[in-house]
């Protein structure tokens, strides 16, 4: 798509953040909206500054498809032709108190807390961010992986109908870091290295054998074997318009599965 848009005003910001505040009200009152950085504390620069926020689900880190692609859908639909760039994060309400896999660290969490504004939803929800003094550097890893995953399911729709070609290379960056995540997880809980792909999906699969299904390893070793075969993942990215079966489709098969476990079990 060219970039044919208009200059952007602070009207323009309001605008979109009230019909994005308003479609979130509307179906899905339980999740927490909101805004931290210079769009609330000053020297936002419209059409330059990004909009800095997140948006907090209820539950666990099983990310419901259904809510998250509805969020997703409201999202777009709320920016139109607006070209306003957005870093907005996917969060949960258990990852948030647990801590151990949130991607902000303490002293973001802390500056989220003093200066956030709750746009829509449950207000103390943002109140229960509990950010880590990252001391593991493979454990940040694995929450930033956590966090691109999330939040490319976010941005799916709009980043599908803005540059398709963009979305194709992201979403295939996405399910590479997917299915090396095994690799960190086993890294994280023995120290034990290991370079073989799905060697560390079968030791992964072992860590949690009380805990998970064979099918979300396998559905691992797909992505796996798709992103091998060059002219299969060529195909697919083509002939698969639809983001979230795309995007979410695969993504949504294994990590609602593995990410419970692991906050529950692993580390």
């Amino acid at each position: 798509m060219e970039e044919d848009w208009v200059t952007l005003t602070r009207q323009d910001y309001e605008d979109f953040l009230s019909r994005f505040s308003e479609k979130l009200d509307k179906g899905h009152r339980d999740v927490c909206f909101y805004l931290y950085g210079s769009y609330i504390t000053g020297g936002f620069v419209s059409g330059v500054s990004d909009l800095d926020g997140g948006l907090i689900l209820p539950g666990g880190p099983v990310s419901p498809r259904k809510k998250t692609l509805y969020i997703a859908r409201c999202l777009d639909e709320s920016l139109g032709d607006l070209n306003i760039d957005f870093d907005f994060n996917l969060l949960d309400r258990k990852t948030n108190n647990d801590g151990r896999f949130l991607s902000y660290s303490q002293s973001m969490t802390d500056h989220i807390q003093r200066s956030g504004k709750v746009f829509s939803g449950p207000y103390h929800f943002m109140d229960e961010l509990n950010g880590p003094n990252y001391r593991n550097e493979d454990l940040k890893w694995a929450s930033m992986v956590l966090r691109s995953l999330r939040n490319s399911l976010l941005s799916s729709y709009y980043d599908a109908r803005i540059d398709y070609n963009d979305f194709k290379k992201r979403t295939k960056k996405n399910l590479q870091k997917a299915v090396k995540f095994p690799k960190q997880i086993v890294l994280v809980k023995h120290g034990e290295l290991i370079a073989e792909k799905s060697v560390a999906r079968a030791r992964l699969g072992e860590m949690l054998r009380d805990y998970i299904s064979d099918d979300v390893i396998n559905h691992l070793e797909n992505i796996d074997s798709v992103l091998r075969n060059k002219m299969v993942l060529d195909k697919l990215l083509t002939l698969v318009k639809n983001p979230s079966h795309l995007c979410g489709g695969w993504i949504l098969g294994f990590f609602p599965g593995l990410t419970k476990p692991m906050t529950n079990s692993i580390l």
